[in-house]
């Protein structure tokens, strides 16, 4: 039985970062997202010891200093971050600024307490964001297996905090098959006899994701997939 998936995504990562490209390249080919680069910039600043705000927002570029801190603060507040909020007053005396103002508390010093591949995904409560991992949860599943039926994704990814109702996966298999991921070996009849797929385009380990614009986007290789042909688009028009 495969692990909850929140918990392979706070295991260690030990690959190292490259020497050249910064945070934004931290994690091979596939593109990366704000909380990303603000993952991976905190992460690489935290080698060397404590750091500030204002530093993840240089090495996390392009991202703005707002979001940094709302991000670090949901860190904070989750018990993944610690604030050293007792040097904030000398801090600011040593820079000639007023305790409580901007730059001030841009420059208190942090410290990460774990060392998570993944970035978590927080709300401003430090509660995680379940959204999405089900699909993330079906999709290495699919890797391991390679031949599965969508009740076995159902099952096999509903681990902990994220169930998976079958009819999320049956819509999950006909969304990657049509854009070319899973290859149909059996269509599913009545009586309880279940489609069959196949994994034939295994991009990476980052779940393609099935967006409101009816294409998947595959952040592994940075490709958009149509759901739909030409045809059907132009069916729509009336």
């Amino acid at each position: 039985m495969r692990k909850p998936i929140e918990q392979e995504l706070r295991e260690p990562w030990t690959d190292k970062l490259p020497a050249v490209g910064g945070a934004g390249r931290a994690v091979g080919l596939h593109l990366m997202t704000p909380r990303e680069r603000m993952w991976q910039a905190m992460k690489q600043l935290n080698r060397k010891g404590d750091w500030t705000i204002s530093q993840v927002t240089d090495l996390a570029h392009p991202v703005e200093l707002s979001s940094v801190k709302t991000y670090v603060d949901s860190l904070v507040v989750a018990g993944l971050v610690e604030r050293k909020a007792e040097q904030q007053g000398q801090g600011a005396k040593k820079s000639g600024l007023a305790k409580g103002t901007g730059n001030a508390f841009e420059a208190i010093p942090h410290r990460m307490l774990v060392s998570w591949h993944e970035a978590p995904r927080l709300t401003r409560e430090g509660r995680v964001v379940t959204q999405g991992l089900g699909n993330l949860a079906m999709w290495r599943c699919a890797r391991i297996r390679k031949v599965f039926t969508p009740s076995q994704l159902a099952s096999e990814a509903s681990v902990g905090e994220i169930q998976v109702k079958l009819s999320t996966a049956k819509q999950y298999c006909l969304a990657l098959e049509k854009s070319g991921y899973f290859k149909l070996l059996r269509k599913g009849k009545g009586g309880g006899t279940e489609s069959q797929y196949q994994l034939i385009r295994d991009t990476g380990p980052i779940a393609p994701a099935i967006t409101r614009a009816k294409v998947v986007f595959d952040r592994n290789i940075g490709e958009l997939q149509p759901l739909q042909t030409a045809q059907e688009l132009c069916d729509e028009l009336g």
